[in-house]
């Protein structure tokens, strides 16, 4: 049920629930070992990125939400593991491992 209500949030509108990152945000911070982390993982990208990043784009070209959503998710143990996260960061052109990520965020 979370995995699910995890993605109805993510294809809410942002004129009708603008907080939906901020919301699946906190779920992939507090994301425990129970936690479907690729649907969250897909929803709160979803929601944060979109269209994929410009090849050409650095960190701080990003918004301050998807910043927020980025840092978010390095403070968190959601990018551990499982080989869909490499595809689904892949699908919004980000960095496709925790460490390359951490290393493009940081500049």
């Amino acid at each position: 049920m979370a995995s699910l209500a995890a993605l109805t949030i993510a294809d809410l509108s942002p004129d009708l629930a603008g907080d939906r990152i901020d919301v699946l945000a906190e779920r992939a911070a507090a994301a425990d070992p129970t936690t479907d982390n690729v649907t969250l993982l897909r929803a709160l990208l979803d929601a944060a990125f979109p269209e994929p990043v410009p090849d050409t784009a650095e960190f701080d070209d990003l918004t301050l939400v998807q910043q927020r959503t980025l840092a978010t998710l390095l403070g968190s143990n959601i990018l551990q593991g499982a080989a869909m996260v490499a595809m689904l960061l892949g699908r919004y052109n980000l960095p496709d491992s925790e460490p390359r990520l951490r290393t493009w965020c940081s500049g």
